[in-house]
């Protein structure tokens, strides 16, 4: 197992070593500049703030290295993780995917928002007070303030184990 993890503001480190928990002790922590080194690859990686659907270049480039490997990606977004959300992300990940992968499978938790989007957020809201939009775009990072918990971490560490089979 290799777990690869794309982390600037910490929260996906923070799934990457409730992971390693229950992995191997040799599964090896890796970023994204590393080789896979593994069969199994376990993709952390947080998202954009004012778009918490996007990429980062770096795991998309490091996706297309993954040929013939087990593939489980954990995306952290700054917002309330919903269906939409997580179908979202899910539509933009699947073409980055090797075509000869298998994979297993994307869940996604929510992340403390930094403190300049909240600001940027509060600032248009009254700005603006009906500009709905960014009144919800607000909400749901408001909503995101104070994960990953604990649930969080075990929500992510029991999916991981069940796509992969072990305990």
């Amino acid at each position: 197992y290799q777990i690869i993890c794309h982390s600037p503001k910490g929260y996906a480190a923070a799934f990457a070593e409730e992971f390693r928990q229950f992995l191997p002790e040799d599964t090896r922590l890796s970023g994204t500049d590393a080789a896979p080194a593994a069969p199994v690859q376990i993709i952390c990686f947080e998202t954009g703030g004012m778009r918490p659907n996007t990429i980062p270049p770096e795991i998309s480039h490091y996706l297309k290295q993954l040929d013939e490997h087990v593939i489980i990606l954990l995306a952290v977004v700054p917002v309330a993780v919903d269906d939409l959300l997580e179908r979202e992300l899910l539509r933009i990940v699947t073409p980055l995917l090797p075509r000869e992968c298998d994979f297993r499978g994307l869940i996604v938790s929510p992340c403390h928002p930094s403190e300049e989007l909240l600001l940027k957020l509060r600032q248009r809201c009254s700005e603006v007070p009906h500009n709905s939009r960014a009144r919800k775009w607000l909400d749901q990072c408001e909503q995101a303030v104070g994960h990953p918990d604990r649930e969080d971490l075990y929500a992510g560490s029991r999916f991981a184990q069940h796509v992969l089979g072990v305990s």
